[in-house]
């Protein structure tokens, strides 16, 4: 227990050393990107771009850590992410980062970000007791969360005091402390081998994994589906609708925006940690998913009506109403994330975990670039006066309520 102790202590801290970064530097090239050009689509455009390596390489990367060893993974994602940031604040400094290198630096980096998450999941019920995994992953979604409020609020404040370019090389130095503190974990040995070589061992692999989601477990096929359908709508508002309102539309600073930002980054923390509790727990199942559709559709409510055009609020006040939606969308998709990686990890083989989790996260974001880009299109036609932002909002809240009422009527939980 104590080496299982260990192992998970030094998962927690990569996880939260790693993303610190990711968040870091996903911040502070948003607020670049949105400050050079100010343009919703071009924004938008390069979110969906670099979301696709997380489509094609998760389950790839889920098959390499059912046979490969993790420590060494994760130890080469740390290392290559780490050259690449460095690399990208040279470029920025000679001023030679063009909006399109930002691009593939940001694409690679989200690449080898894809393979943190199969590779974590499938460590965790080999280091710990399956009564623990529950307890297991909401201390990891605590930690992601912590990483994720606090990135924001550091990036606002550096941002601004020491500037893109230093900003970007100590983001560098963060992937190699991650890198370094992998070193140290100590591993149960892997059972399994790559055979028929790498691209054969992954195919089959792969072939597996889409067996046991498609014709075997049921409740996970499901699980990946609906939870895809809502993650999709509302990321794409978090990541292109939320900087680009709160940057282009009602102009806050880059301290307000990194505040709310880490807002978004608590409330997932407020659902790690609501989900914990001893009555929340029995309602953290597929067979509740229904009802946390609904939930996620009533409190998503606030983003619309923060645009109403008949408040006349100050900037700051709407932005603060329209950031507490997206506060209650996180919570709730946390809480959504934490049922499925639990199911999986209850219910698939243990050789099979990783590349069944890389499989269902990538059907979940399948769908994400192309609903960035939608939605930087959809924001376009706001600035060009054929659309209203609150119509634009309160109609992704209606369409919530409707696929929750959908799943009421024709699927049997």
């Amino acid at each position: 227990m104590r080496l299982k102790n260990k192992n998970f202590i030094l998962i927690l801290f990569t996880q939260i050393v790693g993303l610190l970064a990711s968040g870091i530097l996903n911040f502070a090239m948003a607020l670049h990107i949105l400050d050079t050009t100010g343009s919703a689509t071009i924004f938008s455009t390069i979110l969906s771009i670099s979301f696709i390596p997380t489509i094609i390489f998760g389950p790839i990367s889920g098959a390499l850590a059912d046979r490969l060893p993790e420590k060494a993974l994760l130890m080469f994602a740390d290392t290559t992410k780490a050259i690449f940031v460095i690399l990208l604040g040279i470029l920025l400094f000679t001023g030679n980062a063009t909006v399109i290198l930002i691009g593939a630096v940001l694409t690679i980096m989200v690449t080898l970000t894809t393979w943190y998450h199969p590779i974590v999941s499938a460590v965790v019920p080999k280091i710990m007791e399956k009564d623990e995994l529950v307890k297991a992953n909401g201390m990891i979604q605590s930690v992601k969360s912590i990483a994720r409020f606090a990135a924001p609020a550091l990036g606002g404040l550096l941002y601004g005091v020491i500037g893109i370019y230093t900003l970007v090389i100590s983001i560098g130095v963060l992937y190699i402390i991650s890198m370094l503190s992998n070193f140290f974990l100590d591993l149960p040995k892997h059972e399994k081998e790559l055979e028929n070589g790498i691209f054969g061992g992954i195919g089959a692999d792969l072939r597996a994994g889409l067996t046991y989601i498609m014709k075997t477990d049921k409740e996970v096929r499901d699980l990946a589906v609906m939870v895809g359908i809502v993650v999709t709508i509302f990321f794409a508002s978090l990541t292109v609708a939320l900087p680009f309102v709160g940057r282009v539309v009602l102009e806050i600073n880059e301290n307000q925006f990194g505040i709310a930002k880490a807002a978004t980054g608590i409330s997932t923390l407020f659902g790690a940690l609501f989900a914990t509790n001893k009555k929340i727990k029995p309602f953290l199942t597929q067979k509740h998913l229904t009802g946390w559709i609904f939930a996620l559709s009533f409190l998503s409510l606030p983003i619309g009506i923060s645009m109403l055009p008949g408040l006349n609020l100050p900037n700051e006040i709407s932005f603060l109403i329209f950031t507490s939606g997206f506060f209650f969308v996180m919570a709730i998709i946390a809480i959504f994330n934490l049922i499925k990686f639990t199911t999986i990890q209850q219910n698939a083989p243990r050789d099979m975990v990783g590349k069944v989790i890389a499989l269902t996260m990538s059907i979940t974001v399948v769908g994400i670039p192309f609903a960035q880009r939608m939605m930087g299109e959809l924001l376009e036609n706001v600035v060009s006066g054929y659309l209203e932002l609150h119509i634009l909002f309160l109609s992704v809240s209606i369409l919530i309520f409707v696929i929750g009422l959908a799943r009421k009527v024709f699927v049997k939980s």
